[in-house]
């Protein structure tokens, strides 16, 4: 139970930091009127609103990470500005939380990174996150 309410945590905070609220996701998203899209979920090209970024899917990739257990094929997800570009590797049910399902939480990770360095930084949630 601690552990899905730390995942529950953390995913808001990537929501913050993302600068959406769960009212703006809600308003702006389609939302998934129960149960899965089938093969369909991570379709290439579509958007996701948020407040400040609308990062677009790019499609399931092999995504491996030592803070995330088997994490395996994901959705990823960018957006970018002028500053940071977020790359998102969801899994379905993660998905499911960034399009206005705000009973779902899943599993995934924000790389965030700045253009022009070296910089990176990788955070992951879930119940499958290491700490």
């Amino acid at each position: 139970m601690k552990r899905a309410w730390l995942a529950m945590g953390l995913l808001l905070l990537l929501l913050l930091l993302a600068g959406c609220s769960s009212k703006d996701i809600t308003q702006t998203m389609k939302g998934l009127k129960g149960g899965s899209l089938g093969g369909q979920w991570c379709q290439p090209g579509d958007q996701i609103g948020m407040k400040y970024y609308m990062p677009s899917i790019v499609g399931l990739e092999d995504y491996s990470s030592d803070r995330l257990e088997g994490a395996g094929k994901l959705c990823h997800l960018i957006a970018k500005d002028s500053t940071v570009t977020a790359d998102f590797y969801l899994d379905e049910t993660a998905l499911e939380h960034f399009r206005g399902n705000e009973k779902a939480v899943g599993n995934g990770c924000v790389v965030f990174s700045v253009p022009g360095t070296e910089s990176k930084t990788e955070m992951c949630f879930g119940e499958k996150a290491k700490a």
